[in-house]
């Protein structure tokens, strides 16, 4: 199979990443990456069923499924700043499922120590993005 920057193989186009999460992974507290290698309504992905809806789809409704999806990763991508540490419901809103899973939220010194650290890998993940000195104004 073809690599992928020699961190894994390809699978259906995927990249996967075998002993190791990608950062925006353990961030938000991915662990099961089961999406590369995932046959769509095979249930491989912890719950049964869940993907079913894309088997019944036209191609042109997968097109728009796939451009709303896409948006929707490009608006979270292009977040910066201080947008970057906020809760994202609007990006798992995409989803067909309609579910509102309130979030496991750390005790502040736990919370303000994964802060750090998140803002600390910026300085080894994104070493040549542009600093700002501007104050949190929400």
């Amino acid at each position: 199979m073809a690599s992928c920057h020699g961190s894994g193989k390809l699978v259906r186009g995927i990249p996967t990443f075998p002993g190791k999460l990608p950062h925006f992974a353990e961030h938000f507290g991915v662990r099961d990456l089961a999406l590369a290698s995932h046959t769509p309504g095979s249930g491989d992905h912890g719950e049964s069923g869940m993907d079913e809806d894309l088997d019944q789809m036209t191609r042109d409704d997968l097109i728009r499924e796939v451009r709303k999806l896409r948006q929707g990763i490009r608006q979270h991508r292009d977040s910066s700043g201080h947008a970057l540490c906020w809760h994202h419901p609007a990006l798992w809103g995409l989803l067909p499922e309609k579910t509102d899973p309130l979030p496991v939220v750390p005790e502040w010194p736990e919370f303000i120590r994964g802060c750090v650290q998140y803002r600390q890998s910026l300085d080894t993940q994104a070493a040549s993005a542009p600093r700002t000195g501007e104050p949190y104004d929400r």
